[in-house]
């Protein structure tokens, strides 16, 4: 059945299921996880009414919660729904070439990478032709500052969607946040983020991480390229870093005229 815009108006719908997605479009629009007192105060819904719904949500998967300060945020379940969404947004489509041409030109493994709420993910990978060669999942979540891809959207985006999870990181691994905001620093100057050092559950010796940007300047997306240190430069000179900058900066300009 296709439905107009005037039909989707008048056609009574299931109340319940649009009590839903409000309450979940609430979680989505905070800039951090939820209590349940919270969400009942942001949707004007009583704390047991919510209650029940976040039940359901956390049966299925749609929502997690944080055991230390009992909030939720989108579980495994949404993010499964967001990437397959994903398959149809421009930016999958438009970084196939470009993907491509780090094969072709670099001989390396690449990846695209989005941000969510809880940090970033793989959408896209392309493997190089190496015999021997590192892999990258699609879905993968990298930590975020513990590699290449993390740092460059920790630099890029609003310090507020990030903060938290750089609190937690930093306490997580006992970093400095003096340090942690120089890089940072540096990496906003440089335009780029790299990795050097092999790190727990990121594969290879060395990335190198590139912003994409929309037409309001907004980190998007970023690409990274994925290798053995023996065979990635991560100097700002290098070959590896140019064209990988060259490559973001040629589907930042496609994104705006797409």
């Amino acid at each position: 059945m296709n439905l107009n815009d005037e039909s989707k108006s008048t056609i009574q719908g299931i109340q319940s299921v649009e009590h839903a997605f409000f309450i979940l479009d609430t979680i989505k629009e905070s800039s951090q996880p939820l209590t349940l007192s919270e969400i009942s105060h942001a949707t004007n819904m009583s704390k047991s009414r919510v209650q029940k719904y976040v039940i359901s949500f956390l049966r299925l998967g749609a929502l997690v919660q944080n055991e230390k300060d009992h909030t939720y945020s989108f579980g495994p379940k949404l993010i499964e729904f967001g990437l397959h969404s994903l398959q149809r947004y421009d930016i999958i489509e438009l970084s196939e070439p470009y993907l491509k041409e780090i094969k072709r030109e670099l001989n390396q493994s690449s990846a695209l990478n989005v941000w969510t709420q809880t940090g970033p993910v793989v959408v896209k990978s392309e493997p190089s032709d190496r015999p021997i060669s590192v892999g990258i999942q699609v879905g993968y979540r990298p930590p975020l500052y513990k590699s290449s891809t993390g740092k460059c959207f920790a630099a890029f985006l609003d310090s507020s969607e990030v903060e938290d999870l750089i609190d937690s990181e930093a306490q997580h691994y006992d970093l400095d946040r003096k340090e942690i905001k120089k890089e940072l620093e540096d990496i906003r100057e440089n335009g780029y983020s790299f990795r050097d050092t092999i790190h727990e559950g990121i594969p290879g010796g060395a990335a190198i991480t590139c912003p994409v940007f929309d037409n309001s300047e907004h980190i998007i997306a970023a690409i990274s390229i994925i290798g053995f240190s023996e065979s990635i430069n991560t100097e700002a000179h290098s070959k590896d870093v140019q064209k990988l900058k060259e490559l973001t900066s040629g589907l930042s300009q496609d994104l705006q005229y797409s």
